[in-house]
């Protein structure tokens, strides 16, 4: 039944996400920071909805709306489209998401009020370009979905050593993941036990001291390197996404920008 209703759901969300570049918006909100809520015209007794900007980063979450008697919005979420280039490719992807805000009127503007808390689920769709090289279809989805599962295990890492303000600042990001590529905050060991993959030399008694067992054939191999070098927004995105949720929108404040 689960696997039924994830599949139900990757096609809702793969037919709403599909319609994002002409979607029709007949109110919108914008918060301070560009994080914008559009509402759609109502069609076949439904309203779409698309979330986009700030710290959404190059997310679009997509869902449905309700109107409410305090003059605001029931908003479930069901689908997130996204998409970061890099300089040698870029990916495209829809996933599936889920949960519910309400919209409401507060202090002059409105307010977010969550109500189930907002998850990215599992990639239902994904496009890459690789250099010169272009995947689609399962094999596309395959690689995505590896990825997004590593960097949802590294997500989970930062999380429990830092704060999701620490990500905002790349260079001490990086030379906490990569001290060999962007300097080590103390001289390593003299001697110290390395490996080397993808023409780098990793410090492995480094990747013992600061990672967690699961993580360290990733960051030993190159591979944890290649995912932050070709999604690091996507990275951020992990990280960030529960403060977002669970902190960042109760302080935000939204004006309608057209109604």
């Amino acid at each position: 039944m689960k696997t039924a209703v994830t599949i139900a759901l990757a096609a809702l969300a793969a037919a709403l996400l599909a319609g994002c570049a002409t979607f029709p918006v007949q109110e919108a909100y914008a918060s301070t920071d560009s994080l914008r809520i559009e509402i759609a015209p109502a069609a076949h007794g439904e309203r779409e909805a698309r979330l986009s900007g700030g710290p959404l980063l190059g997310a679009v979450l997509s869902g449905e709306a309700v109107p409410d008697r305090a003059g605001g919005w029931e908003v479930s979420l069901i689908g997130m489209k996204w998409f970061n280039n890099w300089p040698n490719g870029w990916t495209e992807a829809t996933f599936v998401a889920d949960g519910s805000f309400d919209l409401l009127p507060s202090q002059g503007g409105f307010a977010i009020r969550v109500k189930d808390a907002p998850e990215i689920d599992a990639p239902s769709a994904a496009r890459i370009r690789y250099f010169s090289d272009y995947y689609g279809g399962t094999e596309a989805l395959e690689q995505l979905t590896r990825r997004w599962n590593r960097i949802e295990a590294y997500a989970g890492f930062l999380q429990s050593r830092h704060d999701s303000s620490w990500f905002g600042d790349r260079r001490r990001v990086r030379r906490f993941l990569f001290p060999e590529l962007y300097g080590y905050d103390q001289p390593p060991e003299p001697g110290h036990a390395s490996v080397l993959a993808d023409s780098i030399r990793w410090n492995t008694d480094y990747t013992k001291k600061e990672f967690p067992e699961n993580l360290r054939p990733l960051r030993d191999s190159g591979t944890m390197l290649r995912d932050y070098e070709e999604s690091p927004e996507l990275w951020a995105l992990a990280v960030r996404w529960d403060t977002l949720w669970t902190a960042g929108m109760k302080t935000r404040v939204f004006h309608a920008v057209k109604r």
